[in-house]
């Protein structure tokens, strides 16, 4: 009984701060670009800016080989955000890895969340692309009309992706070259000339706090999932070195729990 207290206990404060965590997450990532946006936006009146510096800097080192790398990455980036998640889905289906289906919801929660966020700010702030507000900018991609800069999709999308696959697979291996991934992508829409390098870090920040705010809220998300569509399998959550492992049994009558820690 003493044990079995304890075990509670500790899910209940765990649930509590990982509630208050989630609110947090979410709202930096949502308030914080709204409260720079005005500032950014005064900036690209003011050719002196370091916004407006540091993009000249990248913008102006052309190279033949930079310039075919950053065209190729900045190719892949939708097909990615689009296929990634739809992998883990297939994969973990056809498997029957109830984790990597989970990966693919919440990749998916995470990318969607993100790109509303991002779109509802380009509406908001309606900040022109460098290439039409400043002189003698090196364009390699003009996009579609109606489009505005700031913050950058391309980022926001990029960033998502890497961090909700980082929080699922937290290793070196994995989290390293899908951060370095997402940096180049930043790097390179304000290569191409259609970002402010503020543009591209707002994105990042909406990116990766959407995805640490869907992580956190991951219980939530995966029981409403399981209550939907129902348990197919061995479903796993590990919350701070507490984990539980809810075994559906055929026919679905017993449940066992478990905890470890």
């Amino acid at each position: 009984m003493g044990s079995i207290s304890i075990s509670r206990l500790s899910r209940d404060i765990q649930r509590h701060c990982i509630s208050r965590r989630s609110k947090y997450s979410f709202l930096f990532a949502v308030i914080l670009p709204f409260l720079a946006a005005p500032s950014l936006c005064h900036s690209q009146q003011d050719p002196g800016s370091f916004d407006v510096s540091l993009f000249r800097t990248i913008n102006d080192g052309r190279s033949v080989f930079l310039g075919k790398l950053v065209d190729l990455n900045n190719d892949v980036v939708f097909p990615l955000g689009v296929l990634t998640p739809i992998g883990f889905l297939s994969y973990g289906i056809l498997s029957s890895n109830v984790y990597e289906v989970d990966t693919g919801v919440l990749a998916a929660i995470s990318e969607v969340v993100s790109f509303g966020v991002e779109q509802g700010l380009k509406r908001l702030v309606k900040r022109e692309r460098p290439y039409l507000a400043l002189a003698n900018v090196h364009v390699a991609e003009i996009e579609s009309g109606g489009s505005y800069s700031f913050p950058s999709g391309h980022a926001t999308g990029a960033f998502a992706l890497a961090t909700a696959l980082s929080l699922r697979y937290p290793k070196p291996s994995v989290y390293i070259p899908l951060h370095l991934w997402a940096l180049f992508v930043a790097y390179g829409r304000v290569y191409l000339g259609v970002h402010y390098p503020s543009d591209v870090f707002v994105g990042g920040v909406i990116g990766s706090g959407t995805a640490l705010a869907v992580h956190l809220l991951e219980d939530r998300i995966l029981a409403l999932k399981a209550k939907i569509f129902g348990g197919t399998g061995e479903e796993r959550s590990c919350l701070n070195g507490l984990a539980l492992s809810f075994t559906p049994l055929r026919g679905g009558a017993v449940i066992s729990l478990s905890y470890r820690l």
